[in-house]
C-alpha cells in the first residue's frame, strides 16, 4: 500500500515537473515573440530596429517555436525581416505546412497592441503563405 502511494506521489510530480519544463520552454517562445513585435513597433517609430535579430532569435528557438514564427504572419515587419521570416519558416520544411494551412484558414490575429503593425490586409498575408506552401 505504502509503495502504491509513492509510486502514485512519484508519478504526479513527475506529470508537475514536466508540465512546468514545457510552460518555461514556452513562455520562452513567447518572450521571444513579443520581442519581434515590440522591437518592430519602435521601428516605425524612427527607433533602432533590431526585429530582424529578433526573427532569427525566434527561428532559433526549436520546433516549439513555429506556432509563434507562423502567427507572425499576421504582422509588418519590414522588407528584410518579412523576408528572413519567410525564409525561416520554409527552411522547417514539412512540419511546419499544418501550420502554414491553419493559419491560411484563419482571419488576421493581431493583438490591439500591435495593430499599428498589422498587416495589410488577409489578401496579402494568404499570398504570402501560398508562397511558402509552393
Amino acid at each position: 500500500m505504502l509503495h502504491n502511494r509513492l509510486l502514485l506521489y512519484f508519478v504526479f510530480a513527475s506529470a508537475l515537473f514536466a508540465g512546468c519544463a514545457v510552460t518555461a520552454e514556452q513562455n520562452q517562445y513567447e518572450r521571444l515573440y513579443f520581442a519581434v513585435l515590440d522591437d518592430q513597433v519602435v521601428a516605425q517609430k524612427g527607433g533602432d530596429y533590431h526585429t530582424m535579430d529578433r526573427v532569427f532569435e525566434l527561428g532559433r528557438a526549436g520546433r516549439g517555436a513555429n506556432h509563434f514564427l507562423v502567427d507572425l504572419l499576421d504582422y509588418y515587419l519590414g522588407a528584410a525581416a518579412g523576408e528572413i521570416l519567410q525564409e525561416l519558416i520554409t527552411s522547417k520544411g514539412s512540419n511546419i505546412v499544418p501550420l502554414l494551412k491553419q493559419k491560411r484558414e484563419g482571419p488576421l490575429s493581431c493583438l490591439a497592441k500591435y495593430n499599428a503593425i498589422c498587416a495589410d490586409s488577409l489578401e496579402h498575408r494568404n499570398r504570402r503563405i501560398d508562397e511558402m506552401l509552393e
